[in-house]
């Protein structure tokens, strides 16, 4: 804040000057001298010209004129825009401890800009006036890039986008780098964290159905095996990717199992640290913005996409278009664990069939490995049943298995599971394949059926259908 001969003696002093930003600046830049406004003799302070001038460009780019509304004066009912004066605002915007200083501040720059206005400029600083209020920053840029990237891949091409890495960047780089939101949006979750356990099941509404699963129940309640993955949210068809949740009942209402029908949900263990990227974090921690920060109008229209963002990503598909709609999630899933330097393990997104706090995780191919998968045996089932207690509900459900047979002569060891596309890269490159080391853990008593007895719906405020003819009026 630069301090002019032509300023008057009017001085504000840090104290006086609640945000943070301007505050740093008049420490920064100011010099002692009494503060016109708290008295205090010996403070570091600016004339209220320099301080005038530093917010001059700051107020006129996001302030704007008031939405209009009817409003009541004096028994006379009128329509137009509906806010506040400049000096109102200014005081909030500085934070200042009196709204002298506003009013001051409005004042200086009101003189500073009447050529302009009489020139047919708008006129920033009419304190007679309470038409003007802040305007919150567009996040529209951002989000028509976002909009034509998704409708590339639906309906053009899916594979040499030009500038699809560039969006990518572009919306993923302020979380990947840390800056967003406040204490980021980048987790580990390890072995010794509340949340390391994760449940995933299956579908089990037929005898058959749930035998498979029971028969062979690592293997079964794991991410499917490489090119055996059907197309989902995070991944294409042939991808393996572990889709799972903090709690059983998200995860039994993300399968969507019908009344009536159940699902085996197996409980896993984490065992080893996974770097994740937690989308919930950015509705739950916003960055605080300051109006006087450089960038604030493109921060703050970045702050209202990202939350916009996780809306996209969590969302619910209507069944029969999960091809399309999933691609550009999927894209976004590819990026993290192909791109991000380093890679992430994961990532956390809200429940698409449940509000409120219920979270989904998506482990990506190289962190969805679980441990004994590979050498889980299918089991013959002998005998199993169910207990029921007195008022008939189901309490405990038991399985036995035939013995298995006597292990045969010890063989050399197998090479460690490497996924098909580490086995195919290490032949172009010469190089030995590198075992996927193991995320998971199925805990042996972590295994339930959950069977739904009842569904809640939360439908939006019906609207009404008329109906009526036509009539043909010759315009």
């Amino acid at each position: 804040m630069e301090e002019l001969d032509e300023d008057e003696d009017h001085r504000v002093c840090h104290e006086c000057i609640g945000e943070d930003v301007l505050k740093a600046e008049i420490l920064r830049d100011g010099r002692p001298g009494e503060c016109s406004y708290c008295a205090n003799e010996d403070e570091i302070g600016v004339t209220i010209g320099a301080l005038a001038r530093r917010v001059d460009d700051t107020f006129r780019e996001v302030v704007g004129l008031a939405r209009e509304d009817v409003t009541i004066n004096g028994g006379h009912v009128t329509y137009g825009p509906s806010g506040e004066t400049p000096s109102f605002l200014m005081t909030e915007m500085a934070e200042a401890a009196d709204e002298e200083i506003g009013q001051d501040i409005v004042s200086y720059l009101s003189d500073r800009h009447q050529w302009d206005v009489n020139d047919g400029d708008f006129d920033w600083y009419d304190d007679t006036s309470d038409i003007y209020a802040i305007v919150d920053a567009s996040d529209g840029q951002l989000r028509e890039r976002w909009t034509q990237f998704c409708a590339q891949l639906k309906q053009e091409r899916r594979f040499f986008l030009a500038d699809g890495i560039a969006v990518l960047d572009e919306i993923l780089a302020p979380l990947l780098d840390g800056r967003w939101p406040d204490g980021g949006a980048i987790r580990t979750i390890g072995p010794d964290d509340a949340d390391r356990y994760i449940y995933r099941g299956r579908i089990a509404n037929d005898e058959g159905a749930s035998a498979e699963i029971l028969r062979q129940r690592v293997s079964q309640l794991g991410a499917a095996r490489p090119g055996k993955a059907g197309s989902g949210r995070m991944n294409p068809a042939g991808v393996s990717v572990f889709y799972g949740a903090f709690d059983p009942i998200t995860c039994v209402a993300e399968l969507r199992v019908p009344v009536g029908g159940a699902a085996i949900v197996g409980r896993f263990e984490v065992v080893r640290p996974l770097r994740v990227l937690d989308l919930t974090l950015l509705e739950a921690a916003q960055r605080h913005i300051s109006y006087f920060e450089p960038g604030y109008a493109e921060l703050q229209g970045y702050a209202g996409f990202v939350r916009g963002f996780h809306e996209e990503v969590r969302r619910a598909v209507i069944p029969g278009r999960e091809t399309l709609d999933y691609l550009p999630t999927q894209i976004v899933a590819e990026y993290l664990w192909a791109r991000a330097d380093p890679p992430f393990d994961g990532l956390i997104f809200g429940s698409s069939q449940l509000t409120d706090t219920q979270n989904n995780i998506a482990l990506f191919p190289h962190a969805s490995v679980v441990e004994g998968a590979e050498d889980d045996v299918e089991r013959k089932i002998h005998f199993s049943y169910t207990h029921r207690d007195e008022e008939g509900d189901y309490v405990e459900e038991r399985v036995l298995f035939d013995p298995l047979p006597a292990p045969a002569a010890a063989a050399s060891p197998s090479p460690p599971a490497v996924p098909e596309e580490d086995w195919f890269s290490s032949l172009l490159s010469g190089e030995e394949p590198v075992a996927v080391q193991p995320s998971l853990r199925l805990a042996e008593d972590g295994i339930s059926r959950h069977r739904v007895r009842a569904i809640a719906f939360d439908t939006e405020p019906p609207v009404p259908i008329s109906f009526s003819d036509w009539e043909d009026h010759g315009f």
